[in-house]
């Protein structure tokens, strides 16, 4: 895995924040899994198309942060991800051999497709009312994925099957959030 990012910080007043960063990504090798839990009884045939972008990971990823502090107290925050989709490699299963186990072959290079690039927008009001010295509350308001965005995470990558193709994952729908904490 190597990555190279660059970060711009910018406090333009004591009440107002920006922070920018881009991300350039690449996680490449010869695991079925990027986390390392292959399965040790392998097959010859399941090492074709065996190297290649390991998924979960994007190639590419900007984010933009900004906060505000109103005169009057209140807190505005915005947080903007954009990701260039994850890869994944679509594949086939092989029938059943004499030691009745099934093997997976990779039907293209290791990570060779990806799910679309997402962008995933976050706001949050929130305003902080004392409780006398050293006590206070924090009421807020969190909006995720205010864009709405339905990108696709996870789908059936197996070939052969059923569920080739059939979305099993996906960003959530536009969330709303109300809350409070106490702070001592």
């Amino acid at each position: 895995y190597t990555a190279t990012t660059v970060a711009l910080d910018g406090r333009f007043s004591a009440d107002w924040d920006l922070n920018f960063s881009y991300t350039k990504a690449n996680n490449e090798g010869n695991l079925l899994k990027s986390n390392g839990y292959s399965s040790g009884r392998e097959w010859t045939g399941t090492m074709y198309n065996g190297s290649g972008k390991l998924p979960g990971f994007n190639d590419n990823e900007v984010k933009l942060r900004t906060s505000y502090k109103a005169p009057w107290g209140t807190r505005f925050n915005a947080s903007f991800v954009w990701l260039s989709g994850l890869h994944y490699t679509r594949y086939s299963r092989t029938s059943r051999f004499s030691n009745r186990e099934y093997y997976y072959i990779n039907i293209e290079p290791l990570g060779a497709s990806s799910y679309d690039a997402r962008r995933l927008l976050d706001l949050r009001v929130s305003h902080r009312f004392s409780l006398g010295k050293k006590a206070a509350v924090e009421g807020f308001v969190d909006v995720f994925n205010v864009l709405n965005g339905a990108a696709v995470v996870s789908r059936g990558a197996r070939y052969d099957s059923s569920y080739y193709n059939v979305i099993f994952d996906q960003d959530s729908p536009r969330t709303f959030r109300v809350g409070a904490k106490l702070l001592f």
